[in-house]
């Protein structure tokens, strides 16, 4: 993903702030921020936190979404998701509304596709 690009996400997704975080592709590229270049989380404490974002994530539905996408996830009551591919990239969509779970209906469908066409799911048989 061209600078540029990679920096108006992490700004949009930031409210503004991409120069203290980005917490997808943060998370994505082993705590170390991708537009700073700083070690913003302990590259140790990632595999943790994308533990829980699998396991609980995306509430009651976390097991079905990890199963379909194998990405690990977190949503938000706003109608926010974001996404992680583990040493590939991260992933924010926000657009209500939600399911019966809370999870944004259109997030899960934007993410679901992109990850397909990036090759985002650790899990998906090699082409």
């Amino acid at each position: 993903m061209a600078a540029p690009l990679r920096h108006s996400l992490c700004h949009l997704y930031n409210g503004g702030h991409a120069a203290t975080r980005c917490p997808p592709a943060t998370l994505a590229a082993g705590g170390k921020n991708p537009v700073t270049g700083k070690q913003v989380l302990d590259a140790g404490k990632v595999p943790g936190v994308l533990a829980v974002m699998a396991t609980a994530g995306l509430y009651d539905d976390s097991g079905k979404w990890l199963y379909h996408t194998g990405l690990p996830a977190k949503s938000g009551v706003g109608g926010g998701i974001i996404a992680v591919s583990p040493g590939k990239f991260g992933i924010a969509v926000v657009s209500p509304p939600l399911d019966d779970a809370g999870n944004s209906i259109r997030a899960q469908r934007a993410i679901t596709d992109i990850s397909n066409a990036l090759g985002g799911n650790p899990y998906a048989p090699v082409k």
